[in-house]
């Protein structure tokens, strides 16, 4: 909804931050023995109430990477864009085909970006799916920056 005016507007209406202040792409990987996730957190959106201003919220819909075994309780340190962040496999449930994780202590400033992206934090929860045959998942993501 934050690409068009007519979302920012509606967004705005709601007092949701609806622009986009920033993008990043981050990554990291992880192993334990036989357990491993290599994963991919890209177009994290980081939005604020106005173009100046310094971003209140993020959000992704394209989180996805590989895993071997059971991740559940890894501590994935995130890096990329000028940002850092720990992705922790908080529930990884091979039955059901879901995983849950929280995104902690992100920090740092988007690489090139404008003032209102330098010495941001960051924190979250993701969400997904996990597909057993291809040893994959996706899913997406959201929290609030300060």
């Amino acid at each position: 909804m934050s690409s068009s005016s007519k979302g920012r507007d509606a967004l705005s209406s709601l007092n949701i931050p609806a622009f986009e202040v920033g993008r990043a792409n981050m990554s990291g990987n992880w192993r334990q023995g036989q357990d491993s996730i290599a994963l991919n957190m890209q177009d994290v959106i980081f939005l604020a109430p106005n173009f100046n201003a310094r971003p209140a919220i993020w959000a992704t819909g394209n989180i996805n990477g590989s895993y071997t075994g059971n991740p559940q309780g890894a501590q994935v340190l995130l890096t990329g864009s000028g940002l850092t962040g720990n992705f922790n496999v908080l529930t990884w449930d091979q039955n059901r085909n879901l995983w849950l994780s929280s995104i902690t202590k992100g920090s740092g400033g988007l690489s090139g970006g404008p003032p209102n992206m330098q010495n941001i934090y960051f924190q979250g929860i993701s969400t997904g799916t996990i597909n057993n045959n291809s040893g994959t998942f996706s899913g997406t993501g959201s929290g609030i920056v300060k």
